[in-house]
Protein backbone atom coordinates (compact mmCIF):
# COMPACT_ATOMS: atom_id res chain seq x y z
CA UNK A 1 0.00 0.00 0.00
CA UNK A 2 2.74 2.50 0.92
CA UNK A 3 4.69 1.63 -2.24
CA UNK A 4 1.79 2.95 -4.32
CA UNK A 5 2.63 6.49 -3.22
CA UNK A 6 5.58 7.84 -5.25
CA UNK A 7 6.84 10.12 -2.48
CA UNK A 8 7.15 7.32 0.08
CA UNK A 9 10.66 5.95 0.54
CA UNK A 10 11.92 2.83 2.30
CA UNK A 11 14.93 3.15 4.59
CA UNK A 12 16.58 -0.22 5.24
CA UNK A 13 18.25 -0.03 8.64
CA UNK A 14 18.35 -1.47 12.14
CA UNK A 15 18.41 -5.06 10.86
CA UNK A 16 20.47 -6.23 13.89
CA UNK A 17 17.47 -5.35 16.07
CA UNK A 18 15.31 -7.77 14.08
CA UNK A 19 17.90 -10.55 13.84
CA UNK A 20 21.38 -10.30 15.41
CA UNK A 21 22.83 -12.44 12.60
CA UNK A 22 20.90 -10.56 9.90
CA UNK A 23 23.85 -10.55 7.52
CA UNK A 24 24.09 -14.35 7.62
CA UNK A 25 20.37 -15.17 7.60
CA UNK A 26 18.95 -16.07 4.15
CA UNK A 27 15.40 -15.34 5.32
CA UNK A 28 16.32 -11.76 6.27
CA UNK A 29 18.12 -11.33 2.94
CA UNK A 30 15.07 -12.57 1.04
CA UNK A 31 12.72 -10.24 2.92
CA UNK A 32 14.97 -7.22 2.37
CA UNK A 33 15.30 -7.99 -1.35
CA UNK A 34 11.53 -8.42 -1.59
CA UNK A 35 10.84 -5.09 0.14
CA UNK A 36 13.34 -3.26 -2.07
CA UNK A 37 11.85 -4.98 -5.10
CA UNK A 38 8.39 -3.69 -4.19
CA UNK A 39 9.52 -0.08 -3.83
CA UNK A 40 12.31 -0.21 -6.40
CA UNK A 41 15.93 0.83 -5.72
CA UNK A 42 15.15 4.44 -6.68
CA UNK A 43 12.93 4.69 -3.59
CA UNK A 44 15.01 2.67 -1.13
CA UNK A 45 18.09 3.62 0.84
CA UNK A 46 20.46 1.69 3.04
CA UNK A 47 21.32 3.26 6.36
CA UNK A 48 23.55 2.64 9.32
CA UNK A 49 22.80 3.83 12.80
CA UNK A 50 26.39 4.67 13.50
CA UNK A 51 27.55 5.08 16.22
CA UNK A 52 24.53 3.65 18.07
CA UNK A 53 24.91 0.22 16.46
CA UNK A 54 28.40 -0.20 17.91
CA UNK A 55 26.89 -1.24 21.24
CA UNK A 56 25.50 -4.30 19.46
CA UNK A 57 28.68 -5.03 17.53
CA UNK A 58 27.44 -3.62 14.25
CA UNK A 59 29.62 -0.99 12.69
CA UNK A 60 29.41 0.66 9.31
CA UNK A 61 31.76 -1.96 7.85
CA UNK A 62 29.40 -4.78 8.78
CA UNK A 63 26.38 -2.89 7.44
CA UNK A 64 28.08 -2.26 4.09
CA UNK A 65 29.45 -5.80 3.80
CA UNK A 66 26.08 -7.31 4.73
CA UNK A 67 24.19 -5.15 2.26
CA UNK A 68 26.65 -5.98 -0.50
CA UNK A 69 26.10 -9.66 0.24
CA UNK A 70 22.31 -9.32 0.23
CA UNK A 71 22.37 -7.49 -3.09
CA UNK A 72 25.36 -9.28 -4.63
CA UNK A 73 23.46 -10.24 -7.79
CA UNK A 74 21.89 -6.83 -8.37
CA UNK A 75 23.18 -4.46 -11.06
CA UNK A 76 25.68 -1.81 -10.05
CA UNK A 77 23.21 0.93 -10.98
CA UNK A 78 20.71 -0.41 -8.44
CA UNK A 79 23.42 -0.49 -5.77
CA UNK A 80 24.28 3.14 -6.51
CA UNK A 81 20.67 4.05 -5.80
CA UNK A 82 20.55 1.98 -2.60
CA UNK A 83 23.85 3.29 -1.23
CA UNK A 84 23.64 6.94 -2.28
CA UNK A 85 21.38 8.28 -4.99
CA UNK A 86 18.04 7.62 -3.26
CA UNK A 87 19.12 9.35 -0.05
CA UNK A 88 20.43 12.29 -2.04
CA UNK A 89 17.10 12.57 -3.88
CA UNK A 90 14.89 12.00 -0.81
CA UNK A 91 16.78 14.54 1.30
CA UNK A 92 17.16 16.92 -1.64
CA UNK A 93 20.94 17.10 -1.34
CA UNK A 94 22.96 18.99 -3.91
CA UNK A 95 24.79 16.55 -6.22
CA UNK A 96 28.15 18.10 -5.31
CA UNK A 97 27.66 17.96 -1.54
CA UNK A 98 29.64 15.30 0.23
CA UNK A 99 30.53 13.42 -2.92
Amino acid sequence: LAAAHPRVYLKVSMLPYVEPEWDRDPEVAALVREAVGIFGPQRCMLASNDPVDHKDGTGVQRVVAGALEIFKDWPRGDLEWLFSKTARAAYRLDDGAGA
